[in-house]
């Protein structure tokens, strides 16, 4: 286990930030948020430890509900340049990692694997935090998992007071 100081995670942070955008947590309107982050945009108030998840799920980083896949028509020796771009997501739970999983066997090693979803596991930094406190919406624990991730992050960050 390493300890390293908010003002060293943030300098980190914006480090990351000159070359790759950044999906990080955000509050608004009393609840939290994935906000994208365009390289070289940083702020030191745009990362927020969230206590808990975010509204929305993980999934819509590596599955959004508008992606560009080709451009038509193509010439014949062309192909699609489409392509999922390498990103740093801070900020994600165990209960959004957990379903990661799940998905990784829908979208990734099935018969037929879903391109975009495979790129983006690949290219994107997952950075997750631990749950500091149970959020109005969470359930965790009814399915027997805990507080923080265990599998298929890059790197856990754990809050530590003092």
């Amino acid at each position: 286990m390493f300890q390293i100081s908010h003002s060293e995670f943030l300098n980190g942070l914006r480090n990351l930030n000159r070359d790759f955008p950044l999906y990080v947590t955000s509050p608004e309107e009393g609840h939290f948020y994935f906000r994208r982050i365009p390289p070289g945009g940083w702020e030191d108030d745009h990362w927020y430890f969230a206590p808990y998840r975010t509204v929305l799920p993980l999934k819509n980083i590596y599955l959004p509900p508008l992606q560009k896949v080709c451009d038509y028509p193509l010439d014949e020796a062309e192909t699609s340049s489409a392509t999922v771009l390498p990103a740093v997501i801070v900020g994600a739970k165990a209960c959004d990692v957990q379903a990661l999983f799940i998905l990784d066997q829908v979208y990734a090693r099935g018969d037929y694997s879903e391109p975009f979803y495979v790129q983006g596991r690949q290219n994107h930094l997952l950075i997750t935090t631990d749950c500091l406190e149970a959020g109005p919406h969470c359930y965790c624990t009814l399915f027997n998992h805990q507080p923080y991730p265990k599998r298929e992050f890059d790197l856990n960050l754990s809050e530590v007071k003092g």
